[in-house]
Order: C-alpha cells, then structure tokens, then sequence
C-alpha cells in the first residue's frame, strides 16, 4: 500500500504512471534517473501483527517489471530482527553492485539474485524464501543492482507478498480493502467526512474544536497537519 523510495543520493524523479487501455492495473511505479551513478530502491514494510504469523513459513514474491536501458533488477524480502514495528525505513546501509549491505538489524531471506528485463512488461519471481523464527517485521525490497545513467528507467506493478513455496496468479485487492490499507498509514483530510471546517469566536482568540473517527487503527499515534491554520 505504501512504498518508501531509497536512493543513493542522486535523487531520481519518482512517480505513478497511468496503466494503458488493455493494462490489468490502472497504475504503475516509475523511477527516473536524471543523473550519472545513480541507483535507487523501493520498500514496502509488513506490521508484527502480519508477520507473525508467516515466522517459520516459506513465502513467495511476484511483481511485473520492465524498463528502458536497464538489463538487471533485483528483488528480494528483508527481515527485521529488533523491536518490532520500531524499524529503520532506509534498509540499506551502503549501496553498492549487486546487493546492497543492509543497514543494522536488516538482513536479506536467502541470496537475491539478477533478474533480466526488457523493455516489455513481464512477471518475476522469487519463490520459496523461509521467513525465520525471530522476525518482527518483513519488508518487500525492489532495487537496481547496478549504477544508471540519466534518462534511464525502471517501472513495476503488481507485487504480490504470499505464504507458499511458488508464487501464484496475481489477485488483486478490492479498492475499498486498499484504501482501508493506506489509512493505517496516513489519513489525507479530505477523506474524513466532517474534517473541513470554519470556526472561532467573537473575541480576539480564535479557537475551534472539532473532532472525527478514524476509519482504522492506524499503526502509530498519527501526527496532524493544519492548513489554514489562521
């Protein structure tokens, strides 16, 4: 649901891209060099409330992949053996070729290996991946194992996390368990129904009190930005 971008300091432009007309998707992931030397990655974490029931359980990991001037991906799934859900967001401690060395605490299930793509979209896996009995939390870790040059780029859609020893068909999640999702994460305003409001009082202080539900448990006590505060 939500990916976090890790680069090696060459800041690549990121975005969503539309899916076409005959895509089983309506969008994709997108990474964009606009520099020499460049190498970049993406991770999406799994809460101790997910990954403790996959300890001791192979998985199995698949995602569409393909890009322009750029013959190798990798992807693998990391695993965090300190205090669960207190994770470090940038697992990598040093980028280099081939696998990165992984910040503390972070470190890879099994051996990633190259994966050869082209510029035609197409599906990759890594299969059979034994979670260990210590884990707290799992990540999905998608990167180029190689330094890019500016104008190359690399895109992804579909990636699928499963218990199993080979990975399966893509199934896609309903937008409505998506969404529910994102919301454990973050909380944009507009999607909270009664959240926009004006108010304050007759004399110089103006104040106003207002309150909404969540829709989920979010993962950790949220932070809260006022716009228009005034």
């Amino acid at each position: 649901s939500v990916w976090n971008v890790l680069q090696n300091g060459q800041a690549p432009d990121v975005s969503g891209q539309a899916g076409g007309s005959t895509d089983p998707f309506t969008e994709y992931f997108r990474c964009t060099f606009d520099s020499a030397s460049s190498q970049a990655g993406i991770v999406q974490f799994l809460e101790f409330e997910d990954t403790y029931p996959l300890r001791g359980q192979t998985v199995s990991l698949s995602a569409d992949l393909w890009g322009t001037n750029i013959t190798t991906l990798r992807m693998a799934v990391v695993v965090w053996t300190s205090t669960a859900d207190s994770l470090t967001s940038d697992v990598v401690g040093t980028w280099g070729a081939g696998n990165p060395t992984l910040a503390t605490n972070w470190a890879y299930i099994g051996t990633p290996a190259a994966i050869t793509i082209t510029s035609t979209r197409a599906r990759y896996t890594v299969n059979n991946l034994l979670v260990p009995t210590n884990a707290n939390n799992i990540a999905v870790f998608i990167w180029t194992d190689a330094e890019e040059a500016s104008g190359d780029l690399w895109n992804v859609a579909r990636v699928q996390l499963e218990r199993g020893p080979v990975a399966t068909e893509f199934v896609a999640r309903s937008y409505s368990q998506e969404l529910l999702s994102i919301n454990r994460f973050a909380l944009p305003i507009g999607r909270v129904t009664g959240s926009r409001f004006l108010g304050g009082r007759a004399d110089v202080t103006n104040v106003a009190f207002f309150g909404f539900k969540l829709p989920v448990e979010m993962v950790i006590v949220p932070s809260i930005t006022l716009n228009n505060g005034s």
